[in-house]
């Protein structure tokens, strides 16, 4: 069984028992695709939505960006000055426009821009489901609020705790959580409307989501993906090496060049995340270990294992394998993990995968063989 320790200033953050969960970390976006850095979230759909906050000391960016499931990416809406924090509900993206000093909204179907308030430097904000009301919060005016379109806007606090807050998420039991990116604190706001400390998780705490008991945060500062259980307050790393490079890998053999924004998907077993370094999107997957089949664990082996051929692929494209490996299944998964049907067949050492029917856009291949490895690797799929 393997764990990582992870220490910052000489006190130890946690440690991840890999024992009975691997997460597999890919590059669904690569470099020099796209623009966006910052934010992320999803709708119903699965369709992502991400801003771009732009150049550090340079351009700021003007943009909200789609990314639909098929991996083509159009512009939602433009307008901006430094769009921060984003969240979708019902139809409509709100964004916390950082340095145009307002928290707005945007119609999902006419790319439409209603600004809502006057903010001080909104980091983030989030939607409460079924209501009409707002949690944001001010990054330099370390204050959190609350707007609805028919109070307004009003403070619910100002405490000395919040430093530089930018993650901000509700727990299924309700609950408010507040992350600093200054001090790295998770903050949780108790019935008082005062801020208890849950964990520190160490400067750079960027964004993060809630999934079940799990609070997963991305860190700027330490180049990795952490998780912290709401019920120990424990804080573990689930991916990253620290390296402030962009690879694929499993754990801590994947790296992050500044891990920024982050959005879960409604199962918990795809997490996306934005580079702000790089401009990539990554797909961080929970991938649970068969023991039963493999007694050293889940294998996953890149690139070097088999070959795809043409790239991208129309109507067929073949894949070569090592000799002597039996195939048991073969997946196509889009870039929200969803599986798409894709018939295969086995002609010699290759595998012929039917893509004629799959839609435009960018897609993993994984195969399971025999003695329980699992092969991935990317696929480009381009059909009229």
């Amino acid at each position: 069984m393997k764990s990582i320790l992870l220490l910052i200033a000489g006190m130890a953050i946690g440690v991840l028992s890999l024992g009975q969960v691997n997460y597999h970390v890919s590059t669904i976006l690569p470099e020099g695709t796209n623009q966006f850095d910052d934010g992320l979230t999803m709708d119903e759909n699965g369709t992502i939505y991400a801003s771009y906050w732009g150049v550090w000391q340079g351009a700021p960016g003007t943009h909200i960006y789609r990314i639909r499931k098929n991996g083509e990416m159009d512009t939602l809406a433009v307008g901006f000055n430094r769009p921060n924090g984003i969240h979708y509900s019902d139809g409509k993206v709100y964004v916390a426009n950082s340095r145009g000093h307002n928290v707005s909204r945007v119609d999902t179907l006419t790319g439409q821009v209603e600004v809502l308030i006057s903010v001080t430097n909104p980091s983030n904000v989030m939607k409460f489901p079924g209501v009409d009301s707002l949690l944001i919060v001010s990054y330099s005016g370390r204050k959190l609020y609350g707007y609805s379109d028919w109070y307004g806007l009003n403070e619910i606090s100002n405490s000395s705790k919040l430093t530089g807050p930018v993650g901000i998420a509700l727990s299924k039991t309700g609950d408010v959580y507040v992350g600093n990116f200054d001090d790295g604190k998770i903050l949780k706001l108790n019935a008082q409307n005062e801020f208890d400390e849950v964990a520190d998780v160490g400067g750079g705490t960027g964004f993060f989501a809630i999934h079940g008991d799990s609070l997963y945060t991305t860190n700027h500062v330490t180049k990795q993906v952490q998780v912290v259980n709401l019920i120990d307050s424990s804080v573990s790393v689930i991916a990253g090496s620290g390296r402030p490079i962009i690879e694929d890998g499993v754990n801590d053999s994947a790296s992050f060049a500044s891990p920024n924004g982050i959005v879960i998907s409604p199962s918990g077993d795809s997490i996306y995340i934005s580079e702000y370094q790089g401009k990539a999107l990554r797909l961080i997957e929970r991938m649970p270990i068969d023991t039963d089949t493999v007694s050293t664990g889940f294998l996953y082996y890149e690139r070097d294992q088999f070959k795809i051929f043409p790239q991208p692929a129309t109507s067929t494209c073949s894949i070569e394998l090592e000799e002597n490996r039996i195939i048991l299944g073969v997946k196509l998964i889009d870039v929200t993990g969803n599986v798409i049907n894709a018939n295969w067949s086995r002609s010699e050492s290759r595998i012929l995968l039917d893509v004629s029917t799959v839609s435009t856009g960018n897609y993993v291949i994984q195969i399971e063989t025999k003695t329980g490895e699992i092969l991935s690797d990317k696929l480009i799929v381009k059909n009229n």
